[in-house]
């Protein structure tokens, strides 16, 4: 139980990062000021840009959260909830007061693949392989890629990615969420000691796309976002194996506010005997060494697409979101394209 709060939109924050603290999207200006990506020497130096801004965003939504949780506490208790929680009824407490055994308070961060496949980016481009200098790459965001496709296609088709079972890219996908649990470790509130971290979205990371500026990775103003603890869409190109080995760059036992690492399969896959057994043991050896969780969509593109243009006869077409699934006509335009942009796997 927890009062209602905000989703951070990590792109968002970076962007600031890069930009002397000011949002792109609507020129609002943040506090911490650590210049622009043309006036950092060095790599470490843009991560700590990076951080610096997150902590502050995070730690002033959570002090947010700790206000309104006050408020819950004195104006909007809940006793038919807490009289079927364990704890409630024997402390005497109500659930929004921390009666309840087991208190869990936390939070998801939405997007960090996008935000990572953006630090090995500039990694790549500017500092390692010096493709381009930092102005060059700082300009062609602020211009949301307008007159720098050529660049945006090199980032898209020659930078790493995460989710291809490569280090340099995983590298930053394992500091990017090592980041954001260790400032979330730093937060609490009355009624628990750690705000706990997630790695899930549902299908927020549309949503956010919609009020975050371009990102270094080549991704457009209004683009969603990569969704959950999944690779950017269309970037994993290694197949369902690559993308399970990335994933386990960093620590899913930190994330106990719970995360969703989501892949599409086609359906071919499943329509035979070695296939299903294929599927069965990645998923199998994903678990045991490591992963805390992974969802399927087993539907093809080309029945999605179908569905779009006949929601009637497809009204049944059910897919996984994010530890819940919905029917696929139901969703908006954005959410089903989104769905469709993500990479079609086979085994």
């Amino acid at each position: 139980v927890a009062p209602p709060y905000a989703s951070i939109h990590y792109g968002v924050v970076l962007d600031m990062a890069i930009n002397n603290g000011v949002n792109p999207f609507n020129k609002a200006q943040c506090s911490v000021k650590k210049g622009h990506l043309y006036d950092m020497n060095s790599f470490e130096e843009d991560k700590g840009a990076y951080r610096a801004t997150a902590r502050y965003v995070t730690r002033a939504q959570v002090s947010i959260n700790n206000y309104t949780e006050q408020f819950f506490m004195q104006f909007a208790t809940l006793p038919a909830l807490s009289i079927s929680m364990e704890g409630c009824m024997e402390s005497g407490r109500d659930a929004t007061w921390g009666g309840c055994k087991y208190n869990s308070y936390g939070g998801t961060a939405t997007g960090l693949a996008t935000v990572a496949d953006s630090l090995t980016a500039i990694r790549y481009l500017v500092f390692d392989q010096k493709l381009c200098s930092a102005k060059e790459l700082y300009d062609a965001v602020m211009a949301n890629w307008e007159g720098c496709e050529e660049l945006r296609q090199q980032i898209l088709h020659s930078v790493p990615h995460y989710g291809n079972f490569d280090s340099y890219a995983d590298e930053q996908m394992k500091w990017v969420c090592d980041t954001y649990y260790d400032i979330c470790e730093e937060c609490f509130s009355t009624r628990t000691r750690h705000f706990k971290a997630g790695l899930y979205s549902a299908s927020d990371h549309v949503y956010q796309g919609y009020h975050t500026w371009a990102t270094p990775d080549g991704r457009k103003c209004g683009e969603p976002m990569a969704d959950a603890t999944s690779p950017a869409q269309g970037r994993d190109i290694n197949g369902p194996t690559a993308v399970c080995e990335s994933a386990r760059c960093y620590d899913h036992s930190k994330f106990m506010d719970g995360m969703a690492l989501n892949l599409r399969i086609h359906p071919a896959t499943l329509s035979r005997d070695d296939g299903i057994a294929k599927l069965r043991d990645l998923t199998k050896t994903y678990l045991a060494s490591g992963g805390m969780e992974i969802q399927y969509n087993v539907v093809s593109s080309e029945t999605m697409r179908a569905a779009q243009q006949d929601p009637e006869t497809y009204w049944d077409l059910v897919v996984r979101i994010a530890v819940y699934s919905a029917y696929f006509v139901e969703l908006s335009t954005d959410c089903q394209n989104d769905i469709i942009s993500r990479t079609e796997n086979r085994l």
